[in-house]
């Protein structure tokens, strides 16, 4: 299936992206609420659990990691910008 040296040298690329990414998150938008905590909470626990159905887990991963970081950017935009609106 490929190099295990080269997968295990990308899994650390890709941790270094996402405490990047955290640590941005924090500047930017300031400490997540408690809904985007329990989004985040509920996407590590899909990631980590790997059996049954690997897949669907693995998919949840990202649908609710991309979930928690979108509304993170909400709220931290609600908090620097309260006055602006969504509604046009």
């Amino acid at each position: 299936l490929g190099s295990y040296a080269l997968a295990q040298s990308l899994c650390y690329v890709d941790h270094a992206v996402a405490f990047s990414a955290l640590l941005y998150f924090l500047d930017t938008c300031g400490f997540p609420s408690k809904r985007v905590s329990a989004l985040g909470a509920a996407a590590v626990v899909s990631l980590c659990i790997t059996e049954p159905g690997y897949t669907v887990l693995h998919s949840m991963w990202h649908y609710l990691s991309a979930a928690a970081a979108t509304q993170w950017a909400l709220d931290g935009h609600s908090r620097w910008h309260p006055n602006d609106s969504n509604e046009q």
